[in-house]
C-alpha cells in the first residue's frame, strides 16, 4: 500500500500506525504525529490502520538545537 510520510511516498504492508512506528525505529519519546492533518495520540496509534493514499506527517524534538 502507498501512503504519503513526512511529504513522500512510502511504500508498506496493510498496518497499524503502531507497526509502521516500529519499522520507522521510533522510540516512544521525542515525537508527534499528524494523521491526514490530525494530530494522534500515542494511546490511540495501535487502533488506526492506515489506508491507501493516508497522509503521515512524524514530527520529531530536537532538543539543544
Amino acid at each position: 500500500m502507498k501512503i504519503i510520510l513526512n511529504g513522500e511516498k512510502y511504500e508498506i504492508e496493510n498496518a497499524n500506525l503502531s507497526v509502521l512506528l516500529a519499522g520507522l525505529n521510533l522510540t516512544q519519546d521525542g515525537w508527534a504525529m499528524a494523521l491526514n492533518g490530525e494530530f494522534i495520540p500515542k494511546n490511540k496509534l495501535a487502533a488506526i490502520i492506515l489506508s491507501e493514499f493516508d497522509e503521515i506527517d512524524i514530527v520529531r524534538a530536537n532538543p539543544g538545537g
